[in-house]
Order: structure tokens, then sequence, then C-alpha cells
């Protein structure tokens, strides 16, 4: 599992595409904020997909467009 912060550090839905995740820190799209857990910044603006769980209501997707 790798979390993912936008480019203005606010948190997106996490990713398990780990190949994905090593293309944008090679290609510097992405640079590394957190070894454990191991979290990532992109340096680019991106859609906004983020995810709230509540333990009380349960789970949703919320989208958000940039």
């Amino acid at each position: 599992m790798v979390y993912v912060l936008d480019i203005d550090g606010k948190p997106l839905m996490p990713t398990e595409r780990h190949g994905k995740v090593r293309r944008l820190l090679k290609e510097r799209k992405a640079k590394v904020v957190k070894e454990t857990p191991f979290t990532i910044q992109l340096l680019y603006n991106s859609t906004r997909y983020t995810s709230y769980c509540h333990a009380w209501s349960g789970c949703w997707f919320q989208t958000y467009w940039s």
C-alpha cells in the first residue's frame, strides 16, 4: 500500500499500483515524503479522488475535481 498526497499535501486515495509509483518517482513526477508508512507526494496537479470512512456510517467515495 502506498499513500499518496497531492501537490498541496492533501491526502488522495492510496494505491497498490507499485509499477505506477516507481514510474512517477523515476520521472520525477513524485517525491517520497515518508518511508514508514510509504508515502509519496505528486509534483503535478491531478484529479482529486478521496474517500472518507466513518465507523458509524460505513465507507463511501467522494470525488473532487481539480
